[in-house]
């Protein structure tokens, strides 16, 4: 070893790296010996590697075609940015007029409806 503080230095920055990513993901030392979260770390500390797998590889594979590099787009694409879907069930007033005139108390239960429904 010709430069150990060059190492250290390499060292640290390699430290401080693998904890960026830890807490990122929300990893603690005790989920941290758990295999998908040691997945999703290395996944995170090789994201340029896993995104030009994802992305540049079947797009520059000469021997895929047309229809399966679109496919691929499509499952990369759909991976990368799910679809979310949400859903509302409520009861309102039959009437405009009936909002005006609820109480306090009515406005909370209608709240608490709406805070209920976006849980389930």
């Amino acid at each position: 070893m010709r430069d150990p503080a060059g190492a250290a230095k390499l060292a640290n920055a390699e430290r401080r790296r693998r904890s960026a990513a830890r807490v990122s993901l929300g990893i603690s030392a005790r989920r941290a010996a758990q295999p998908l979260q040691q997945s999703r770390m290395q996944a995170q500390l090789r994201a340029n590697e896993v995104a030009a797998a994802l992305i540049d590889a079947p797009l520059d594979d000469p021997e895929v075609g047309t229809i399966p590099r679109q496919q691929a787009m499509i499952r990369a694409m759909e991976l990368l940015y799910p679809q979310v879907h949400a859903s509302l069930d409520m009861t309102l007033p039959d009437e405009p007029e009936q909002l005006g005139t609820m109480g306090w108390q009515e406005m909370q239960a209608l709240a608490q409806q709406l805070v209920t429904s976006s849980d389930q």
